[in-house]
C-alpha cells in the first residue's frame, strides 16, 4: 500500500497537490491530465481510497467498476472530450470509494481483460460498441451502463447528452453577453 510521499515520488507532484486531488478538492486548479495521472498512479500503487459509505448488512461496500472505452488509450489522449469524460468518471468513482479498472478488448480472443482481482460489480461503457463487444462485456459483469450510446435500450441503462440543447444554450449565452450579434 502506497503513501502520499511514494505517490509524490512516482508522479513528481507535491504531497499537497496529490492529497488535494485524491480528496476531490474542487478549488484546486490542475489540468485533467495531471488529475488523471495522479488518480491512475494511486490506483496502481494501491493507495487506500475513501471507502464507500453505503452500508449493506453492517459492512462497507467495496465496489469494483470496469471502464470500457470505444477508443484506445492513445486515441483518447488525442480527444479532449473523451479524456474529460473518463477523468470525471474516475474522479467521481474515487470520491465515492468505487475502485475502477480500465478494460481492454482483445480482438483475437473476443473478450475484455482488466487488472481486477475479482469479478466486477458493473461496467460503464463510454462510446459505441459492436454486438460482439457487448456480449463480451456481459461475460464480465451483469450490470452495464452505456454513456454516449444506447444499444438495446430495453436491456441496458444509457446516458446520452443532448447536444442540440447544449449548442442552443451556448449560442444564447454568447448572444445574451453580446459576444455574438442577434441573428
Amino acid at each position: 500500500m502506497a503513501t502520499l510521499r511514494e505517490l509524490s515520488e512516482i508522479t513528481g507532484y507535491s504531497i499537497a497537490t496529490i492529497s488535494r486531488v485524491l480528496n476531490g478538492d474542487e478549488t484546486l486548479k490542475v489540468t485533467e491530465n495531471t488529475r488523471s495521472m495522479i488518480l491512475e498512479a494511486a490506483g496502481k500503487a494501491d493507495y487506500p481510497s475513501k471507502q464507500n459509505t453505503n452500508k449493506k448488512n453492517g459492512s462497507e461496500l467495496h465496489l469494483k467498476l470496469g471502464l470500457v472505452e470505444m477508443v484506445t488509450a492513445q486515441e483518447s489522449e488525442k480527444d479532449p472530450y473523451y479524456l474529460y469524460v473518463k477523468n470525471n468518471v474516475e474522479q467521481c468513482c474515487f470520491a465515492n470509494g468505487i475502485e475502477t479498472f480500465v478494460m481492454q478488448y482483445d480482438e483475437g480472443e473476443g473478450c475484455y481483460r482488466s487488472a481486477a482481482s475479482r469479478e466486477l460489480d458493473g461496467i460503464l461503457a463510454i462510446g459505441q460498441f459492436r454486438e460482439e463487444q457487448i456480449a463480451a462485456m456481459e461475460k464480465c459483469a451483469s450490470h452495464i451502463v452505456f454513456l454516449e450510446s444506447a444499444p438495446f435500450p430495453e436491456k441496458y441503462c444509457s446516458v446520452m447528452p443532448d447536444y442540440e440543447v447544449g449548442i442552443r444554450q451556448g449560442i444564447d449565452y454568447l448572444i445574451e453577453h453580446e459576444i455574438l450579434p442577434k441573428l
